[in-house]
């Protein structure tokens, strides 16, 4: 799920919340509480489904939750709380204007159009997706220099 609020991006599959290219740090429990929300936006869910959900099983303090709504509002400077909403003495709803995203195909690999990092005069092709360099032997292209680090780029 990609759902697009103001500048923000939150992707489920990725991981990730975005303010533009910048990635917005949320804690694991924050991020399932926030994909929760947006899953049933505009809806008002209960403090206890949101317990259910986070916690199952598991006895916490009713601060907990409130810990998490805070973070998610510092997270998407929600000051004034119109994007995350208290409903008093029932839940929270996010109702900030938004809308879903299609997902992110990547595009098939095609030996036609191939793109290369070029390093001297070596190349290195160049897979779809996400290529790490770096001199770390897990990275896609392995750069076997002092002035590189283990993960240098992406």
């Amino acid at each position: 799920m990609r759902i697009r609020f103001g500048e923000y991006l939150f992707d489920d599959a990725q991981r990730e919340l975005l303010r533009g290219s910048e990635v917005i740090h949320l804690s694991p429990r924050a991020f399932e509480l926030m994909a929760f929300l947006l899953r049933r936006r505009p809806q008002a869910v209960t403090k206890e489904e949101l317990y259910r959900h986070l916690w199952p099983d598991t006895f916490v303090e009713y601060a907990n939750l409130n810990n998490l709504i805070s973070e998610i509002r510092a997270a998407i400077g929600d000051r004034a709380r119109t994007k995350l909403r208290t409903k008093h003495r029932y839940g929270y709803a996010f109702t900030a204007d938004s809308v879903e995203e299609s997902p992110v195909v990547p595009r098939t690999y095609s030996r036609t159009k191939s793109f290369a990092l070029v390093i001297g005069d070596h190349a290195f092709p160049l897979l779809p997706g996400m290529n790490v360099v770096g001199r770390d032997d897990q990275a896609a292209i392995v750069v076997d220099s002092p002035l590189i680090s283990r993960t240098h780029a992406r």
